[in-house]
């Protein structure tokens, strides 16, 4: 790309902040490499929320991880509710702890850069033992 004048090096340093801003904005990293070093990245938005409300959430891959929340932590705030494209992520009226569906959950970690209190982690599918499931 940057050979045909369709991009731009950048420095790690450029990098870092350009994924750090996509995160306090709630993109979602996604990064293409065939067999080899990540040669490009691309931080989507709307396009897993278009594929979730156009019913057809199987065209995306999910991750190999999904989100758990840490019941002791979470103080049921919501914020994971609203940054979840895939509205994977319930918390009741009652405020119980947020729930995840294990089922809508993609794994791509948009819930965890603003929780307060830090009470979402990504664990691998399939290893969770402790995710309460909405």
């Amino acid at each position: 790309m940057v050979e045909h004048g369709l991009a731009r090096r950048i420095t790690a340093d450029e990098a870092i902040e350009i994924l750090e801003r996509a995160d306090r904005e709630g993109l979602v990293h996604m990064a293409e490499r065939s067999r080899g070093p990540i040669y490009t990245t691309c931080d989507c938005c709307a396009f897993f929320r278009a594929v979730h409300e156009a019913k057809y959430p199987r065209t995306i891959a999910r991750s190999s991880y999904v989100a758990s929340v840490d019941i002791g932590r979470c103080i049921a705030c919501g914020i994971c509710v609203i940054r979840c494209p895939m509205k994977a992520i319930v918390v009741k009226k009652n405020r119980e702890p947020a729930k995840v569906s294990v089922e809508k959950c993609l794994g791509c970690g948009v819930c965890m850069p603003t929780c307060p209190v830090e009470a979402i982690e990504l664990v691998l599918r399939g290893s969770c033992q402790r995710c309460p499931t909405a």
